[in-house]
């Protein structure tokens, strides 16, 4: 059985633990009650895995502190889900086989599946009993997420910040038309993503600006997909979400990156001035301060980076 084909849903996903593993984190604690720090490494392992004539790819593979995990993210209900997982980490778990003295041995990741719409659904089976040639029986068991069933406040509160992309799937069967007779349920609908910006920015998980930039872009792409031909209450969640805020934020990142810039050119024509003084060539001192393309020649000359 081979993975499913990637949908904007699994695309954001992804996207979120290769680029912004940390908030793996959160997510990993709440849901398997553990208490690793948010600065704790998130490694990131090989998640295209063979079986006979086919390949699996799992939506993420992770080590923290040497514990494995694997997660799966699923938009719709499936009961064949847990013997799916089943599967993953069973190849999982074969390709990092070990020999010891009593044969090999094998150890599965810890799964979840994090379930992007609905929550307490009965059919979300997590549970597949195994039964061995010695007659033995053995519980293999995974854990279950569910988006929908945390609110706003809650997703803030547990630092679930990568939930919120898809926030937008609890109120898709009721999307305001963007018409003006629906005026105020498009206000409504808009506020719910204000509230989500000014979280983001007093979020410390947030404060690094490429994150808030990177975590608004998934946003919006999975609001445009979820939208669809609503033209306009897509284009008034891009301006609630990214606008000016997105370019504020693009320009600071610039900025930093032109403070940096800065600060090593100093760096490097400080440099660059003491060695003069130290050969005695003080009368290039000023050429080198105006003349750029002397400057890097002499940065050259000295093997000065």
């Amino acid at each position: 059985m081979s993975k499913r084909k990637g949908s904007v849903f699994d695309d954001v996903f992804r996207t979120i633990c290769e680029r912004l593993p940390h908030l793996l984190i959160p997510l990993i604690n709440e849901t398997f009650g553990t208490a690793y720090p948010m600065d704790a490494e998130v490694v990131q392992l090989k998640n295209e895995h063979h079986i006979i004539d086919d390949r699996i790819v799992t939506d993420a593979y992770v080590k923290i502190n040497g514990d494995a995990y694997h997660l799966e993210c699923q938009s719709n209900d499936m009961q064949i889900m847990i013997a799916r997982m089943f599967e993953y980490d069973l190849a999982i778990a074969l390709e990092g086989k070990i020999k010891t003295k009593h044969g090999y041995e094998i150890e599965l990741p810890r799964p979840c599946v994090v379930y992007l719409r609905g929550k307490k659904g009965s059919r979300r089976l997590s549970n597949l009993r195994i039964k061995f040639s010695d007659g033995a029986f053995h519980d293999y068991k995974m854990e279950i997420s569910e988006v929908e069933g945390y609110s706003r406040e809650e997703i803030f509160e547990k630092k679930l910040l990568m939930f919120l992309p898809f926030y937008i799937l609890r109120f898709e069967k009721n999307l305001p038309t963007g018409r003006l007779k629906d005026k105020k349920r498009l206000q409504e609908f808009l506020d719910e993503f204000e509230k989500i910006r000014e979280g983001m920015e007093v979020s410390p998980e947030c404060k690094d600006p490429e994150c808030y930039v990177k975590l608004v872009e998934l946003i919006i792409k999975v609001n445009d997909h979820v939208c669809g031909t609503k033209q306009k209450v897509k284009k008034e969640v891009r301006e609630v979400m990214g606008g000016k805020v997105l370019t504020l934020q693009s320009d600071k990142i610039k900025e930093e990156g032109i403070q940096k810039g800065i600060q090593k050119g100093e760096n490097l024509l400080a440099t660059l001035i003491n060695k003069l003084l130290s050969i005695g060539k003080n009368e290039d001192i000023p050429k080198v301060a105006s003349d750029v393309k002397y400057r890097k020649k002499l940065y050259a000359q000295y093997g000065i980076k």
